[in-house]
């Protein structure tokens, strides 16, 4: 959790929250963890970067009908290694974003 306001700060949603989203794998060879991309956790600056190599993985026969039929897995050049979760929800779900 990064931020936190109580109800008496933001009375408009009764608290609110935000929360850092990462993930860590483990690299036995070197005995550490390290920041690992986020599965299916596009990163927009990336893809924004390079809309036309995104479009071009996207737009294949089969990745359309892994997205139609709900079990894409993004391609790892693209996924963010990190994000950040608004709390609650209503309103506030539109804020939640890729950093």
């Amino acid at each position: 959790q990064v931020l936190r306001l109580s109800a008496s700060t933001r009375r408009d949603f009764g608290g609110h929250a935000e929360y850092l989203l990462k993930i860590f794998k483990w690299d036995p060879a070197i005995s550490s963890f390290y920041e690992a991309r986020m599965e299916n956790e596009i990163d927009r600056a990336t893809v924004l970067a390079d809309r036309p190599a995104f479009a071009k993985w996207l737009l294949t026969d089969r990745n359309i009908y892994d997205l139609d039929h709900g079990r894409l897995v993004v391609d790892e050049k693209f996924l963010a290694k990190s994000a950040v979760s608004v709390a609650p929800g209503g309103l506030s779900r539109s804020q939640n974003n890729i950093v």
